[in-house]
């Protein structure tokens, strides 16, 4: 295992918000964002937008912990467990109903939004958006030191059958010593992956459509932790 996946790995570890900090269980209904947001935790990002299709207005909350927390997670080495402080994270996604002018509780995950821990990492948690009935969460692995690989991660899911389904995924490395890079698309629908692979500055291969093995789509629930499923050998989203 080589020290970049390593350092995924050890990241995903910590996104277990440690058991010294208990992540509260948000409001079942409310007529604003705010009504969901716990004491002592605050609004990181929003999305607002129509999830199910209905013409109104849905909505996704990431929230943070106003202060810091313990939490003990390996080190760096993964040798030993360690103790540090750091901004717990959740998510929320919230259904609006026109018929009691409120939004609704979707689902509550405590652990798919990346924190940002470690001294060394830019903000591991990027964007969110819905458009077109899509909930999209944009994550990217970027070292200033110890690392000259970043990956880009991008997650897109729809609401399907009451259920928030992972329809595609994008998966972006590149190399900065070198400018090589590796694109992947996977239409999890279609089962299938969309690989590219060149230099950014001089060349561009041409991209390969292949099946990949899934038996059911994956859902917002079942992907617990970020970079931790192994969609493929050594590929992990």
């Amino acid at each position: 295992m080589n020290q970049f996946v390593l350092s995924l790995l050890l990241m995903a570890c910590s996104l277990v918000a440690g058991e010294d900090c208990q992540k509260p269980s948000v409001a079942a209904r409310g007529t604003s964002l705010n009504d969901f947001i716990p004491n002592g935790w605050a609004i990181l990002d929003s999305a607002v937008g129509d999830l199910n299709m209905d013409g109104h207005p849905d909505a996704v909350i990431v929230m943070q912990h106003i202060d810091s927390v313990p939490e003990v997670r390996l080190d760096p080495v993964g040798d030993r467990l360690e103790t540090v402080m750091t901004h717990p994270r959740l998510l929320v996604v919230l259904m609006y109903r026109p018929a009691q002018h409120a939004y609704h509780l979707l689902e509550q995950n405590n652990s798919f939004i990346p924190q940002h821990d470690y001294p060394n990492m830019e903000d591991p948690y990027e964007d969110v958006s819905i458009v077109n009935g899509v909930l999209t969460f944009d994550f990217g692995v970027f070292y200033n030191v110890g690392s000259w690989t970043a990956t880009r991660y991008s997650y897109k899911f729809q609401y399907r059958d009451n259920d928030i389904l992972l329809v595609s995924a994008d998966h972006f490395t590149v190399q900065r010593n070198t400018d090589e890079f590796e694109s992947r698309h996977y239409d999890f629908v279609k089962r299938s992956v969309m690989v590219t692979q060149g230099n950014i500055e001089t060349d561009c291969l041409v991209p390969i459509r292949r099946k990949i093995q899934l038996q059911t789509l994956r859902t917002l629930s079942s992907l617990s932790l970020p970079f931790t499923w192994e969609v493929e050998p050594g590929i992990r989203l």
